[in-house]
């Protein structure tokens, strides 16, 4: 919101930038859920961006880390200047890079023209499957997700499969760090539910990079490395279903929209050979 999305390379942009231009009116989607989740418990992160997005329409001017520290010494009640506020802010920092490298393809979302940059493959509350996807019988008012067979490029299977990776590795570092300074917190209650928050998160970008994997190196011909990440990603799924978005303060899980047809299907076929 400060300085533009860091998917799209142009400059200038940004709140600053819309200023001026000279919009004087705006309005965001502020929301955390989609169409059918996954339904949060705990609203603190969508405070951050309802906080960013109202202070930097008054002032584009603001750091958005300090914006950060402002947030979380009143979202925490701790000291502005204390290691809780920052490292907090530190994880809101990071979390624009998980997300993108999680849920986009680098290479292919900077060369697509139009709308849908990653075709939809993972919409907001839904997975959807490699080259057959539906709408999820739980999921009532929406259309079924993009495929990822079409995102899949043999030019850039290394960079993507990475690129996931990466993801996780940042989901994975968010929540180390906040266990650096979960215990300084004053309210513990909040602390834990939130840390859970962050748990989901890193579970689920772990699914997502096991899913990517898999797939992607079975559409490269590589049945070995296929099974391998696909074997990873039934346990995590099953985890990050049955336990991990059962936890306080956790949301619900993503909604499976192919993507466990896929990957049962694919396993199946790679056992036959």
């Amino acid at each position: 919101m400060a300085r533009g999305s860091k998917e799209i390379d142009h400059k200038p942009a940004g709140m600053k930038a819309a200023r001026d231009m000279g919009v004087e009116y705006t309005w965001g989607w502020l929301s955390a859920d989609g169409w059918c989740g996954p339904h949060i418990a705990r609203e603190e992160w969508l405070q951050a961006n309802i906080y960013g997005y109202t202070h930097l329409m008054w002032d584009a001017d603001q750091d958005p880390e300090m914006l950060g520290r402002k947030w979380a010494s009143l979202a925490f009640n701790v000291p502005l200047k204390s290691k809780a506020a920052a490292v907090i802010a530190g994880i809101l920092m990071l979390s624009e890079d998980m997300i993108l490298k999680a849920c986009y393809f680098k290479d292919f979302s900077t060369k697509h023209n139009g709308w849908l940059p990653a075709l939809n493959w993972e919409r907001d509350d839904v997975i959807g499957g490699g080259t057959r996807s539906h709408k999820n019988d739980d999921c009532k008012f929406s259309f079924g997700p993009g495929q990822i067979k079409g995102l899949f490029d043999k030019k850039t299977v290394a960079a993507d499969c990475r690129e996931k990776e990466e993801a996780y590795k940042l989901a994975v570092r968010m929540l180390d760090d906040f266990d650096r300074i979960k215990n300084t917190l004053p309210d513990q209650k909040q602390a834990a539910e939130v840390r859970n928050t962050l748990l989901s998160g890193k579970y689920l970008t772990e699914v997502i990079y096991y899913y990517i994997n898999g797939m992607f190196s079975y559409y490269n011909g590589d049945n070995a490395k296929a099974k391998e990440f696909l074997l990873k990603w039934k346990d995590t799924w099953k985890e990050y279903n049955e336990k991990i978005s059962l936890l306080p303060g956790a949301p619900t899980p993503m909604a499976n929209g192919g993507m466990v047809e896929t990957c049962e299907e694919t396993m199946a076929l790679i056992a036959t050979k």
